[in-house]
């Protein structure tokens, strides 16, 4: 596909509804479901400037009916809003500095494969529709940093939690921590959350970071419990306005 009429050229690669990749010579973009649920995409901007970004968003938006950014700090948000995306929501961001780390109580397993099927069950099962990931959005998590594991917690002879967790120039990322909830208040999550901090500062990250949505409230004390610190700022969320032309 390319998009012509202006001063470049957006040229696709791969096929919708599966993951699509954007260029016009230097500037790339990524494109997927934002999960199983929702007609929507999840469009992350790779490098180039807003011109770019609304072109890519102008071709998203005859796939599917909304298209929005990652999670950003505010201070990213003028090139989506210079794109013609307006703020959609918010999300609570946590940092720990890695100081007087806990040992896990429950025994977490360090994986090196990712089992789609099952983590997609336990998030499905963890999160409304809006939040959920999906198959696709769960392998982003894990390709998303340089360097990445993929811990898990049994219960009853079976997976009942995951966290995914990434470094990437010191910074180590808590991308996704999910425990079903017919075992949940056994501390199974508390414990995927020391082993995802005492692996990513063996992998030398100074910080671990790690966001939530505003209203789970079980999510942020779990947080705050294990030593992270509130971010200010938090993160923003930006939704396209196909009316908006750059």
């Amino acid at each position: 596909m390319s998009v012509t009429g202006r001063s470049e050229r957006l040229k696709s690669r791969g096929e919708w509804p599966g993951p699509v990749e954007f260029s016009a010579g230097w500037a790339r973009a990524h494109v997927r479901p934002w999960n199983e649920d929702l007609p929507a995409a999840a469009l992350r901007l790779e490098r180039g400037g807003a011109r770019f970004l609304n072109l890519c968003a102008q071709a998203v938006s005859a796939w599917t009916k909304d298209v929005f950014s990652p999670a950003t700090l505010p201070g990213s948000g003028r090139v989506w809003r210079e794109a013609g995306f307006e703020e959609w929501g918010q999300l609570l961001l946590f940092e720990h500095l890695l100081t007087d780390l806990k040992v896990p109580e429950a025994l977490v397993t360090e994986n090196d494969l990712l089992d789609v099927i099952v983590l997609n069950r336990i998030d499905r099962d963890s999160f409304p529709p809006a939040w959920r990931l999906g198959p696709i959005g769960l392998a982003e998590s894990v390709s998303a940093t340089s360097r990445s594991a993929i811990h898990t917690v049994a219960a009853d002879g079976e997976v009942a939690g995951f966290a995914v967790t990434g470094v990437s120039l010191g910074v180590g990322y808590l991308q996704r921590l999910a425990v079903d909830p017919k075992y949940r208040g056994r501390g199974l999550g508390r414990s995927l959350v020391r082993a995802s901090l005492t692996w990513a500062r063996r992998r030398r990250a100074i910080s671990v970071l790690v966001n939530t949505q505003p209203d789970n409230d079980q999510a942020a004390a779990l947080y705050r419990g294990e030593g992270f610190t509130d971010v200010a700022a938090g993160l923003q969320i930006w939704r396209f306005n196909p009316a908006t032309r750059n």
